[in-house]
């Protein structure tokens, strides 16, 4: 096989692969900023670490269009910050590591 069809196809492969673990992060990522309380499933972002940071309502809708009653929106929105600060540190740091690897199995095993 000529050698620059081959070299296309290793990166044809490294991209493919290298994509598809970053879809898998970024699954893993949103998976980890799910918050289930009291009953309620809330898919934390920043538009609901704001909403509840002005702790002016103690009913929230959930991800499924229920209104949930929240005891504490002070305790519930430090708790959503930590949540979510620490599923997007380990989505960087994953996706840095992901982004040292400039081979194939070097992905896989990363």
């Amino acid at each position: 096989m000529d050698e620059r069809l081959e070299k296309a196809l290793e990166f044809s492969k490294y991209l493919e692969t290298y994509n598809n673990q970053r879809q898998i992060l970024s699954k893993q990522f949103l998976n980890e900023c799910v918050l289930y309380h009291n009953g309620g499933k809330f898919t934390i972002d920043r538009n609901l670490i704001l909403y509840t940071n002005t702790g002016n309502s103690d009913i929230l809708i959930d991800d499924n269009n229920n209104p949930i009653e929240i005891q504490d929106i002070i305790l519930f929105n430090q708790t959503i910050k930590k949540q979510y600060d620490n599923a997007v540190l380990k989505y960087s740091s994953e996706l840095k590591n992901l982004s040292k690897n400039k081979e194939v199995s070097g992905i896989i095993d990363g």
